[in-house]
């Protein structure tokens, strides 16, 4: 049927007899809908003993719902039309006549844009947008502006697709401009990209921006629509696809919905996308969250108080306040990824609890807040220690700005758990505010509400005009005028999880940025310069250094608040391997990038340097992971033995091409190895002659133990002080029968040998372990035969 066939449609058009033969509403006086008179859609829908034999289903007219087909299988067929029932009726609840015909209008546009449409798990394509709108309506009773831009937000992007386009003028004639003017938006904010992984388009992020500015109706269908493409995402196909969308959530939806109030919303995405990236770490975070929530709750037998009690009576005897005021609550699994920064294996350490304090004046707050935090940190009984200093700089910024909420630190407990406490010091009203979520912005009373109720309603709207005035606040006034990078910059102002970083450039300009936390410096620089479309990350390679707060700083410096940024780019490469490593918060594509770059060089001409590179970086990270310096071959690992891949296990250890556990798996055999079986003999010489190494060697080697020099420093050739190591690894076949008894003994006789030659001053020999059990240390003066000086070295 054309689109213009649509025109005021209305169930209640005399020709559309079947409804009126249900609906009878020239008996009802009232255009309002009383509850005692509620229609139900499903008896609308399935009236098989009602219709009237001169129905005709081909008529030009109104849609009814026994003509839509969403579905050439029945059983599919039906339940849309149940969720249509479901909508209907909760609808029905509280809007009257002409607002549900608004509704039967958008679900015919819905039908009629979609038809023939399905998503990736075969089911009709109505079934996702009934399933976005289903909780606007039954759980927080929007209005029908909302529902039906909920239920059309995206036909004008995909109702050409199948031949039947929706046009934003379409929505104008037969909803309303608002309603266009929200799908028109919605259209725009499309967050996925197929050709960047966890990148977000700018002009995207600024028109989300913008809608939250103007519209917040775009940002909550979004959420919902985020939150019912995250439960169905297992019917993607691509799990690149699939593990986008859940990056992400994490890093744009949860913090937005946590921003607009909807806190069980954002729970739900963050469950729900760390399903999707990461589920075995899920199940643990749960665990730990379970865990925690037993501990704080036990009740103690001695004291008949649990932990929780306990830290708030303690808190309001420190404050003078009423118990029952202080609010607490335990950090969710957002918050607890968040403390992991990027670890894998969560404990209770990484959970806290949450405190908000509300005092009684919206003038005077901060100092009342400022002045108990102190006496928090200062009281005589010292329960509570402060964990980190506030940014002043960014307080006064928010001052400024109007932007100050709420006034957030940390602490923590001197008793029991010693947990970490998350104060929150709002001023009189603010805990409401905080907690309103900006759906009551477009709150819609029931039919026939009582003068009661209507105050009620008239304290939700005003609280949420509040809490739309505080997001607008935080937004800034300039958006209009800013450029799209800018706003797009703004969105990350929103997430309390981003750090504000300043970047001073070359000419001493500052610009405010905002940056996971977590992050390094070197993931800020990619923040800044990597290009997400090209790919190149030629100016990352580049990097010659880098400066916070005017001190030259390593890659991998992590970014506190407030932090002032500056660095400079070489005219040629420079980039290193372990930098690959300092990369905490960056896209994965950006590592990828990096890996292909070494492995292309070798295949080049410069093949054995990046080879040797590779090799060492390798050690380097093993020798980190063991806790000790490597010394003996990797082979001597088991499973290094097991995994056969001889230098492309070096390789993949140096670009982070392995696995975690088999990585910490290999430098635990390693260190267990070295702790039984290496020796090291350490000489220090006051002075050298030419040949001394050689001359030492010979007498180790001599006994016949296979040694290697580990280290020879100081001017070996010319003379002076120096020290030579020498490493025994008692699992090399070649030493097999020596034992630390023989060891011991030969090194006596060269160290007697060596002091008998009046050219040769020692200061100091050792034999070392790494158990720390077995070090044995001999001193020597000029010419002197040596003499134990210690308990383990009269064991020599």
């Amino acid at each position: 049927m054309p689109i213009e066939n649509l025109n005021n449609l209305y169930r209640m058009p005399a020709q559309n007899r079947s409804a009126g033969i249900y609906y009878r509403l020239d008996t009802i006086p009232s255009r309002r809908i009383l509850q005692h008179t509620l229609p139900r859609l499903d008896n609308v829908i399935y009236p098989f003993n009602s219709i009237p034999s001169d129905y005709n289903p081909d008529r030009v007219g109104s849609y009814n719902p026994l003509e839509l087909k969403f579905s050439s299988d029945p059983e599919e067929d039906t339940k849309v039309k149940g969720l249509m029932a479901e909508l209907f009726d909760g609808c029905s609840r509280y809007m009257d006549y002409d607002e549900l015909a608004k509704i039967d209008t958008a679900m015919a546009l819905m039908h009629y844009g979609h038809q023939n449409q399905k998503r990736d798990s075969g089911d009709p394509y109505s079934t996702h947008l009934l399933k976005v709108t289903l909780p606007l309506v039954q759980k927080y009773q929007m209005d029908w502006e909302t529902i039906a831009s909920a239920l059309c937000h995206d036909l004008l992007e995909d109702s050409d697709m199948n031949g039947y386009p929706v046009t934003k003028k379409d929505l104008e004639k037969f909803l309303s401009s608002n309603v266009a003017e929200t799908v028109d938006i919605l259209s725009k904010v499309r967050f996925e990209s197929l050709v960047r992984e966890e990148y977000v388009d700018k002009i995207t992020r600024a028109e989300l921006l913008k809608s939250l500015h103007y519209n917040p109706r775009v940002a909550v269908i979004k959420t919902y629509d985020r939150i019912h493409n995250l439960e169905t995402i297992i019917s993607v196909p691509d799990p690149i696809s699939r593990e986008q969308k859940a990056l992400e959530t994490l890093r744009y939806y949860v913090p937005l919905a946590n921003f607009l109030g909807l806190y069980d919303e954002a729970q739900k995405l963050a469950r729900l996308a760390l399903d999707v990236t990461e589920p075995e770490l899920v199940m643990k975070i749960e665990k730990v969250q379970e865990d925690f929530t037993a501990l704080v709750s036990e009740v103690n037998p001695e004291t008949g108080m649990s932990y929780l009690d306990e830290v708030r009576d303690r808190i309001a005897n420190v404050l003078g306040r009423n118990p029952k005021n202080i609010k607490l609550y335990i950090s969710d699994i957002f918050s607890v990824y968040n403390n992991l920064f990027g670890a894998k294996t969560p404990d209770t350490s990484h959970c806290f609890l949450r405190v908000d304090l509300e005092f009684n004046s919206k003038e005077k707050w901060l100092d009342y807040a400022w002045l108990a935090r102190l006496h928090l940190s200062a009281d005589k009984s010292k329960d509570f220690d402060m964990e980190e200093s506030i940014n002043l700089e960014s307080v006064r910024e928010k001052i400024l700005s109007n932007r100050l909420n709420s006034l957030e630190f940390y602490m923590r407990t001197n008793f029991a758990l010693r947990s970490r406490l998350k104060f929150n010091f709002y001023p009189q009203g603010g805990i409401k505010i905080a907690q309103t979520p900006i759906t009551d912005l477009y709150y819609h009373e029931a039919a026939g509400s009582q003068n009661e109720k209507d105050k009620q309603t008239k304290i939700r709207h005003l609280n949420s005009l509040r809490k739309w005035e505080q997001i607008t606040l935080n937004l800034g006034t300039d958006i209009d005028e800013m450029e799209t990078s800018e706003i797009s910059q703004r969105l990350d102002r929103l997430d309390p999880n981003k750090k504000e970083i300043i970047e001073k450039s070359a000419d001493d300009k500052l610009r405010t940025w905002y940056i996971d936390s977590g992050s390094t410096v070197l993931d800020f620089i990619v923040y800044k310069l990597y290009d997400s479309e090209t790919g190149s990350v030629l100016p990352l390679l580049k990097i010659e250094s880098i400066k916070v707060n005017g001190q030259l700083v390593t890659p991998d410096y992590m970014l506190k608040p407030r932090d002032e940024i500056s660095y400079t780019l070489s005219d040629s490469v420079i980039f290193k391997l372990r930098w690959i490593r300092a990369l905490k918060t960056s896209p994965d594509e950006v590592k990828e990038h990096f890996k292909i770059y070494f492995r292309e060089r070798l295949l080049g001409p410069d093949a054995e340097k990046v080879k040797n590179d590779l090799f060492d970086e390798a050690i380097r990270l093993l020798s980190s992971q063991m806790k000790q310096e490597l010394l003996v071959p990797i082979e001597r690992s088991e499973l290094v033995r097991k995994l056969n891949k001889g230098d492309q296990l070096m390789y993949d250890i140096a670009l982070d091409e392995i696995n975690d556990e088999v990585l910490d798996d290999i430098s635990q055999e390693l260190a267990d190895y070295q702790r039984a079986n290496v020796r090291v003999l350490n000489l220090f010489f006051l002075g050298d002659s030419k040949g001394l190494d050689s001359k030492v060697s010979g007498m180790i080697s001599g006994k016949g133990i296979n040694f290697f020099r580990h280290i020879a420093s100081g001017p070996v050739i010319k003379g002076g002080h120096a020290k030579l190591i020498y490493v025994i690894d008692l699992g090399d076949p070649l030493n097999q029968g020596i034992n630390d008894e023989e060891i011991k003994k030969i090194f006596g006789i060269v160290i007697k040998k060596l002091v008998k030659n009046r050219k040769l001053y020692f200061s100091r020999g050792a034999i070392e372990d790494f158990s720390q059990l077995n070090s044995h240390t001999i001193f020597f003066r000029e010419t002197e035969r040596f003499t134990a000086e210690s308990g383990s070295a009269a064991a020599f």
